[in-house]
């Protein structure tokens, strides 16, 4: 069951529906769970709406909320462009749904968030792994919790910031035992949580480890992992302050090289103040747009999706007749800011062009629930979706929406020529 605000439901409505049926067609084989009856999904169009429909205060600063077979969240319209990515966040959400219904809600906090963040980053709709500095840091200083104890980081953070660092060490450790153990092995532990079972208990039945002998094992990999990064850090941000420089000088030629050194230092920082942005900068005023459209789509390849790069990205590639490519960062745009009516028209007639007229009728959908000044093209879009998919009758009706709006189209009126002739 699918709840959105008015203003923003008819361009939503495709993109929430699709992401919500992946993620149930996921999630039920992964930790073999069926659900027991309809998952209500909620968007909110107010950031207040959300808080106070759950915790019945507006301000709060989260971005969704799972309770049982309900999961409420901020819709895109919410905050500003960009500020965070709505797929990813629902996808989060509904893991939840699965993994505490399964265990009648027995799981502690950091196993629940655990395999959330590790669902983000393994099946979910964008590939961003990037751990803030400060959690690198943290990780460095020592701060992480033995995993007995790490419940205590998300209920009684002891410095600021824990929490934060708490939601990353828990998706690593169930990236971790993924990664040794295979997937097979969380959802054991998912099963020892649901007697219940404590933490040692799980990670012996599903691992053959203790908590301390598993503290070991992690640390060793977190240090192979991020070794490197955590000792130069200190290095990291000097680099940092002198792109800055550099860049207040114009010397693309430096500002190219430090931005290649950061990106080599740390190659999945996409976030804010990424290198990947500068770096496509500066070769586009040396003159290799092909130089940065590439940083770019590493960028992209990355989990990269600030709005705006995203959208100058897709025109970049359409304009090298770059389709597929361009398809691609469009999809992922939608994730992050879903109302850009002339990307849904390029990549609805992509999709057609490309045979793939389900995908186009996703996109045409959202077309028209951003009401468009001529709808009539975004209906015969939908009626050759629809003749593709061998409905003829769902076409005409199309169609006529389309000649509703534009009697003279001509476009419409051969198809709907086509479609009558088809049925003589």
């Amino acid at each position: 069951v699918v709840r959105l605000d008015r203003e923003d439901a008819d361009a939503l409505e495709p993109y929430v529906v699709d992401l919500v049926t992946r993620a149930v067609q996921t999630f039920g084989p992964r930790y073999g769970f069926r659900l027991a009856r309809p998952m209500i999904v909620e968007l909110y169009h107010d950031h207040d709406d959300f808080g106070v429909r759950t915790v019945s205060t507006p301000g709060i600063g989260l971005l969704g909320v799972t309770f049982g077979y309900l999961t409420a969240m901020d819709s895109p319209k919410a905050r500003a462009a960009g500020e965070f990515h709505w797929g990813s966040t629902l996808w989060h959400e509904i893991a939840h749904v699965f993994t505490l219904e399964a265990t009648d809600h027995r799981l502690p906090r950091w196993f629940s968030e655990g395999l959330s963040v590790y669902e983000e980053w393994s099946t979910g709709p964008l590939a961003d792994r990037e751990l803030p500095l400060d959690t690198i840091a943290a990780i460095g200083d020592g701060q992480l919790l033995p995993i007995a104890e790490l419940d205590r980081g998300f209920v009684r953070p002891s410095y600021r910031g824990q929490v934060q660092v708490s939601y990353m060490q828990a998706g690593l450790v169930c990236d971790f035992i993924a990664e040794r153990w295979g997937h097979e092995a969380l959802r054991k532990m998912l099963r020892s949580f649901a007697r219940p079972a404590s933490t040692a208990e799980a990670l012996g039945e599903a691992i053959g480890l203790t908590p301390e002998r598993f503290d070991e094992r992690f640390a060793e990999h977190v240090r192979a992992r991020y070794g490197e990064l955590m000792d130069g850090l200190d290095e990291y941000r000097g680099v940092v302050r002198q792109l800055g420089r550099a860049l207040d000088m114009e010397d693309w030629i430096s500002v190219e090289a430090l931005a290649r050194d950061l990106v080599r230092r740390y190659p999945e920082r996409v976030g804010r103040g990424n290198p990947y942005e500068v770096l496509a900068e500066a070769r586009r005023a040396q003159g290799d747009e092909a130089g940065a459209v590439e940083a770019l789509l590493e960028w992209h390849a990355r989990g990269g999706h600030k709005p705006a790069t995203l959208k100058n990205l897709a025109i970049s590639l359409r304009e090298a007749e770059r389709d597929e490519e361009a398809a691609a960062v469009h999809e992922s745009l939608n994730w992050v800011m879903p109302y850009w009516a002339e990307g849904h028209r390029w990549l609805g007639e992509h999709y057609l062009a490309t045979g793939r007229p389900d995908r186009a009728r996703i996109e045409f959908d959202a077309l028209l629930g951003l009401r468009p000044e001529d709808p009539a093209a975004a209906w015969l879009g939908k009626a050759r979706a629809s003749r593709a998919l061998d409905d003829s009758g769902l076409a005409r009706r199309e169609v006529l929406y389309a000649l509703e709006s534009a009697p003279f189209y001509r476009p419409a009126q051969r198809l709907l020529l086509e479609l009558v002739r088809g049925d003589i």
